[in-house]
């Protein structure tokens, strides 16, 4: 049996605090990320990720962004939305993917 699984890689834009630069961070989401959107989602009483995919793909690319620690953001779920200009899947070359592609395959153990 293979360890390996597909998760979405995602692509953001972030406007930076009290300026007008932005910097643009690819993370790669997993399980983990996944489960922490079914949480709030759940608490928060927001609808499922069909019926909002905006709001599931910046959920879980802030998931991911504190749990590996990027310093571009270490806020609260609200202030990194308010933050977020642009959000995308991408493939492995940081390319935008199709809506219905399967994202990448990765291994939990890297």
């Amino acid at each position: 049996m293979s360890n390996i699984r597909r998760s979405p890689r995602v692509q953001i834009t972030l406007e930076l605090p009290d300026s007008d630069q932005y910097a643009e961070v690819t993370v790669q989401t997993d399980n983990r990320d996944m489960v922490r959107w079914d949480r709030a989602r759940a608490a928060k009483k927001w609808p499922d990720f069909q019926q909002a995919p905006a709001l599931w793909l910046t959920f879980i690319a802030w998931a991911a962004i504190r749990r590996i620690g990027d310093p571009v953001h270490t806020g609260d779920y609200d202030s990194f939305e308010g933050r977020c200009v642009d959000v995308m899947a991408v493939d492995e070359n940081g390319d935008p993917m199709k809506p219905g592609e399967q994202g990448d395959e990765v291994d939990p153990t890297t």
